[in-house]
């Protein structure tokens, strides 16, 4: 039960930290199924995992309305990330959501343009 702006600003920031942690988790655990998917057939599914938890993370942030809807993105679908099918448009994506969650950190960052 959040009280205050203060508690909430807090809260908010705590949430993308987690979800920043959750981005390199995933990308920590995509390299390791890389490597050796053989020794343990399970690591290749905790990418999946983890990008269910950063969903569910983004989706506390509200980025629907705050990212989706004000940069015109299509919300993701549950495991855009962890699935290579288009990397030019992924990276785009990426980058402009890296953006948006250190400007809702409070720090100052454009968002990145797209290159034609």
């Amino acid at each position: 039960f959040i009280r205050n702006k203060s508690e909430t600003c807090a809260t908010e920031i705590n949430l993308v930290k987690a979800t920043i942690i959750n981005i390199l988790i995933m990308e920590e655990a995509e390299d390791n199924a890389r490597v050796e998917p053989s020794s343990n057939p399970q690591l290749a599914h905790l990418v999946f995992l983890k990008m269910e938890d950063l969903m569910d993370g983004l989706k506390l942030l509200d980025y629907e309305t705050k990212f989706c809807k004000q940069l015109k993105f299509k919300p993701f679908p549950r495991h855009y990330f962890a699935i290579s099918t288009n990397p030019g448009e992924q990276f785009y994506a990426f980058t402009n959501l890296a953006a948006w969650l250190i400007t809702t950190c409070g720090r100052s960052m454009e968002q990145p343009q797209e290159v034609r």
